[in-house]
């Protein structure tokens, strides 16, 4: 029969082996990231997805895209390569997907709609491996563009940055240029991003990653690659001035002596918007008279239930920074 001490060094032994493998998982997923290295460009690209400038010759193109879906960790069908530089200004991606052209699938829509063949880019400026920005282009040139807080996705976050595609003989092209206004990163002079970029073949169903995130459902924020090389990046001292100014004219029958029944009315409003980028960390947003009439329209819906409809918020006064306030409960915010 074991003694008492006998029992309780055999369950310290269990936990330190379990301990020892943990941090081997660990190490292994900390060891073995992907790392991109960027390049710092005097001579910045075109954005006209033709990825033909001078500056797209240096730097080093990766490839070795892995299946998401269908089939985790399997070989992807079609090549994707990518590559990134950056100047004072702007973070500029080039990817080059290759296909058999007759074969893609084009479709057009309205802002932030997943629709047909696309690629993304997702950028942990912060690198503490829970949030991120990503922004992704269809094979038609529609623009998509999210905040991501763990597992939690906001498509009602639009930022301002440029992307256009085109088509070669064997694959279709995207070029992005993502100014460093637009993102929130710390202010060291030699920074580490979070990276990675992935791509989507409509007709095959497949998603393929530059770094194979966790299928776990997480989100997968702490699964990305690395980007290094980004030197002495511009203080991020925003300032977004958004003001807006309508008019309005209204007839009807003018009725003499009523001060309502004047014939014709004519109205005007102004407002402003702004966002003031007090340090890295902190944004000031402001408004004054918000034209809200002008925010993309909530989509018609009939409800014939007992429970009322609820429509996302899609004020950018009201987004900024809201996911500060989101709290999971039970899967549901």
């Amino acid at each position: 029969m074991d003694s008492p001490i006998a029992g309780r060094y055999r369950h310290i032994h269990i936990r330190g082996v379990l301990v020892l493998l943990c941090m081997i998982f660990f190490l292994n997923r900390a060891y073995g990231q992907r790392i991109y290295t960027t390049l710092r460009t005097e001579d910045p690209p075109v954005i006209d997805g033709k990825l033909d400038d001078a500056c797209w010759e240096s730097g080093e193109w990766q490839s070795d895209y892995k299946q998401f879906v269908p089939v985790y960790n399997g070989e992807v069908s079609y090549r994707t390569e990518i590559k990134v530089l950056y100047n004072n200004r702007s973070l500029f991606v080039g990817v080059r997907s290759f296909d058999d052209m007759d074969k893609i699938t084009k479709r057009l829509g309205r802002r932030d709609n997943y629709l047909g063949d696309m690629v993304g880019i997702q950028l942990d400026s912060y690198h503490d491996r829970r949030t991120a920005f990503e922004f992704v282009v269809t094979a038609a040139g529609q623009k998509m563009d999210m905040w991501i807080s763990n597992d939690d996705m906001d498509i009602n976050w639009n930022a301002v940055w440029y992307v256009k595609v085109a088509f070669q003989e064997d694959a279709w092209t995207a070029e992005f240029e993502i100014p460093f206004t637009q993102l929130r990163y710390s202010p060291a002079n030699e920074q580490v991003w979070g990276f990675n970029s992935w791509r989507y073949v409509n007709r095959l169903q497949e998603e393929n990653h530059w770094e194979l995130l966790a299928n776990d459902g997480t989100g997968g924020v702490y699964t990305f690659g690395e980007l290094h090389g980004l030197k002495d990046l511009p203080g991020n001292r925003r300032l977004e001035l958004s003001p807006y100014l309508s008019g309005s004219i209204t007839t009807n029958k003018k009725i003499p002596g009523s001060p309502y029944a004047r014939g014709i009315r004519f109205g005007a409003r102004g407002g402003l918007d702004a966002k003031i980028g007090l340090t890295n960390n902190f944004t000031l947003d402001a408004t004054i008279n918000p034209d809200f009439g002008q925010v993309e329209a909530d989509p018609s819906q009939m409800n014939l239930t007992a429970f009322e409809t609820y429509f996302e918020e899609k004020r950018p006064f009201f987004i900024e920074g809201n996911n500060i306030f989101a709290f999971d409960f039970d899967g549901d915010d």
